[in-house]
């Protein structure tokens, strides 16, 4: 997989998210966020909609 662009909006603000293929793993790419969470809430919301792009998911902070 190529790496993706994706933009995502969640209560009027803008995320966006750079989706990398996994160097170990053909089959498991994962996605590097930039960003803080509000709540709890909030991070449901991105972890649903981000799974379709990638299962495995690394925060940096």
């Amino acid at each position: 997989m190529e790496k993706q662009n994706v933009e995502l909006c969640i209560d009027g603000f803008r995320y966006f998210y750079r989706v990398y293929p996994n160097s170990e793993s053909n089959f498991a790419p994962f996605v590097l966020i930039s960003g803080s969470f509000q709540s709890i809430e909030t991070w449901k919301k991105h972890a649903e909609w981000l799974n379709q792009f990638a299962p495995v998911i690394v925060f940096d902070a």
